[in-house]
């Protein structure tokens, strides 16, 4: 490929050359308009006119993969008929970088790694998509020492038969299952892959050698050597685990990469878990090379490419961020330390003026007129008394209003009484997974899915009322407002549909694709993009007011009160906007997937760094923040004086909200990730991907009630009139009532 440093692809500027592959070249590039910096893969393929909707639908499933153990593919583009992708930087090289070949690595670490990338793998597999090409150059180190598994269908792309690259695949012969070779991948060739990364990582070498014809030979026919010829200590479980999973035969491997992962920490007779990355892996005391010593030493260490360029990988360097060229008022550098995750911080309540203060009823009225200011008194939260009144009036959005607070105070029926006696009332089928939260209204429950589609079901029956079509996967959850359902897709849309009909009203176009979920307020809708912006479009018409740019993707939900708007970005910053000016910003330690919460002048908001955060609304100041034993992604529910929160460590957290200090925790049997808590009438509600939906007592934490789907569950919970209502990857809708 010609060198195109200088050229424009999109909205970015090829800057330099950072690294090349077998199919693919990246380049350092520079948005022009926002002055942020991204890796731009150009792959070197010509696509004839026919084949450009074709990636664009490939590329569509590729960007669609959210996951803390994956590269972000944030935008994609075709020029000249040449394709190319945006990519999120990894600060700090590959793996391959950090244990240049030859190298042995400890059991412990090994584990570890495995542990991350197997779960970036499994997520994949789950949505029907197979890397293809593991290998150690295409496992990167996060700024807080995460493994980034990258490249991630890159694979698939360029060994389509649409693409005449296949001949270009030879630098990663070394890894390719027997399968693979044959031009028959599934999902057991990735694991296959990364039995033989473990394999090379245990012994320093990779089980064959010699030219592509003769390493392909010996994939197919030839057994691996035996490990304890080459590692006489190691044990002959691990030798036996490893060995499984490089079985020639697909169906003699473990039953998933997860699976393969779990045996070998097993094996290992080392449990695990990536809350000790930092601490173990990367400490001072840990076996390592110097370059891994020189990592820890500086985390703003830039490692040298390796010696061959036969591999694609790409780094940041310690330039200046487009965070730091916004002019912001507030705005900080961002530390790089080493941990495994973010800082997220604050968002805030505009409280203008000595005696008055925004009630519950004023922030209600900012949804459908100007922002009034009511004096705060026990008479005026009594005005509005049940859900359907507040529905009728304001409209609902994800998190139940504008807010954020994911609480239903006008839930009467389901109490910590009679929770148990949930049951099943009816499921509704969707053709793709289901990431998006459910909203209900006037008898109808609305929700989003990966088919691309905005379904509306019969709240009391399930029965489909109409399914609207947008032209990509939605993860982002709706929001109702005066008979209009306003979502985004990741066709880089942001649709408003007629709530009765299903018709398509308008479709306002962003930039890059849409995870965000839109709030309503005052007559616009308000959303982040991909495309580092927040946006402001007019209700009816769909126009757009404005736009405000941030210093990376935006996935968190904007919260808007009292005419400020507070969204978070993947440039581990919290922005306060008002009418699309930059009010403040407050920077974070690492990327914010949590959507804030606005609550009597404070804002809280979950990290990546285990932590939940509480902030003065006005002037971000930070109130107190609380520990929890792993990274948060979901979005914090305020009730009665409490903020409920779920982590990666399996747990629901339950933390005074003046205070921080925390009153309760307890377990679910796996992750609670996407899935927001919902608390209402007592009881808060929380999915979890070990497929079951859960209701705990809100006061005691004491577990009441828990349903089982046959899906994990990213979906938030919506409860509304004895009815509890929630999405599953399995692609279905499930209702749950007290009859």
């Amino acid at each position: 490929m010609a060198d195109r440093v200088g050229e424009q692809l999109g909205n970015y500027q090829l800057i330099r050359l950072i690294g090349e592959g077998g199919f693919a070249e990246v380049y350092l590039g520079e948005h022009i308009h926002l002055g942020t910096q991204a890796a731009i893969k150009v792959l070197q393929a010509r696509l004839a006119s026919g084949d450009i909707e074709h990636f664009h639908t490939e590329a569509r499933t590729i960007a669609s993969l959210v996951h803390p153990r994956i590269v972000r593919v944030l935008d994609f583009g075709v020029e000249s008929n040449v394709p190319y992708l945006v990519m999120s930087y990894a600060p700090r090289g590959t793996l391959r970088q950090l244990h240049p070949r030859g190298t042995r690595l400890p059991l412990t670490s090994i584990v570890l790694y495995v542990k991350q990338v197997a779960e970036a793998l499994q997520y994949a597999h789950q949505r029907k998509l197979i890397h293809r090409d593991i290998k150690p150059e295409n496992m990167l180190i996060g700024r807080n020492n995460e493994v980034l598994l990258s490249d991630f269908g890159i694979a698939v792309l360029a060994q389509s038969s649409r693409y005449e690259v296949t001949q270009k695949v030879a630098g990663t012969i070394y890894y390719m299952a027997p399968e693979q070779l044959q031009g028959k991948a599934r999902f057991a060739s990735d694991q296959y892959a990364l039995g033989i990364v473990v394999y090379e990582w245990l012994c320093g070498e990779r089980p064959f050698r010699g030219s592509f014809t003769e390493i392909a030979s010996q994939h197919i026919f030839t057994a691996p050597p035996p490990l304890h010829e080459k590692v006489p200590q190691l044990s002959s479980s691990v030798e036996e685990v490893v060995l499984r999973a490089l079985a020639k035969d697909p169906q003699q491997r473990f039953a998933s990469v997860e699976a393969f992962a779990d045996a070998l920490e097993e094996a290992s007779e080392s449990p695990l878990t990536l809350h000790q990355l930092s601490d173990e892996m990367f400490s001072p005391e840990a076996p390592q090379t110097a370059t891994s010593r020189q990592l820890v030493a500086d985390s703003r260490t830039v490692l040298p490419l390796p010696a061959s360029q036969e591999q694609i990988t790409w780094q940041m360097k310690p330039e200046t961020t487009a965070r730091e060229r916004l002019p912001l008022s507030g705005r900080k550098r961002v530390p790089s330390k080493g941990r495994i995750a973010l800082l997220l911080l604050a968002a805030l309540l505009l409280i203008a003026g000595g005696s008055y203060a925004y009630t519950a009823l004023s922030t209600y009225r900012t949804q459908a007129t100007a922002t009034t200011k009511v004096a705060r008194s026990a008479t005026v939260k009594a005005v509005i008394n049940d859900y359907r009144t507040y529905v009728a009036a304001y409209g609902i959005m994800y998190g139940f209003d504008a807010r954020h607070t994911r609480n239903n105070p006008y839930e009467r029926k389901i109490n910590v009484a009679n929770v148990s006696q949930l049951s099943q009332k009816w499921i509704a089928q969707t053709a793709s997974s289901i990431i998006s939260s459910p909203e209900v209204t006037n008898g109808i429950v609305y929700v989003g899915s990966q088919d691309g589609k905005l379904y509306a079901f019969e709240a009391a029956t399930g029965q489909q009322k109409w399914a609207a079509q947008t032209a990509g996967p939605i993860r982002s959850s709706p929001a109702v407002a005066n008979g209009v359902v306003y979502i985004g897709s990741y066709d880089h849309k942001l649709y408003a549909f007629d709530a009765v009909s299903g018709q398509m009203k308008w479709a306002a176009p962003t930039g890059g694709a849409i995870e965000s979920s839109p709030a309503v307020v005052g007559g616009l809708v308000y959303v982040g993009s991909l495309d580092y912006r927040l946006y402001a479009f007019d209700a009816v018409s769909g126009q757009q007011k404005w736009a405000a740019p941030t210093g990376s993707a935006i996935e968190s939900s904007p919260a808007v009160v009292g005419g400020v708007v507070y969204v978070g970005s993947d440039d581990s910053t919290l922005y306060a906007f008002d009418a699309g000016s930059g009010k403040w910003v407050a920077p974070t330690g690492n990327a914010i997937y949590s959507s804030p919460a606005v609550v009597d002048g404070v804002v809280y908001v979950g990290s990546l760094d285990h932590k939940l955060y509480a902030f003065d609304a006005v002037s971000g100041q930070q109130k107190w923040v609380a520990t929890t034993g792993n990274a948060i992604i979901s979005s914090p529910a305020v009730a009665n004086g409490v903020v409920y929160i779920g982590s990666l460590d399996h747990k629901l957290y339950a933390f005074d909200a003046a205070t921080g200090k925390q009153k309760w925790s307890t377990q679910t049997g796996d992750a609670i990730t996407i899935s927001s808590p919902t608390v209402a009438n007592g009881v808060v509600y929380v999915g979890s991907l070990d497929h079951k939906l859960y209701a705990f007592d809100a006061v005691s934490g004491q577990q009441k009630w828990a349903a089982p789907t046959t899906g994990r569950i990213f979906s938030s919970p919506s409860v509304v009139n004895g009815m509890v209502y929630v999405g599953s990857d399995d692609g279905k809708f499930y209702a749950f009532s007290l009859s």
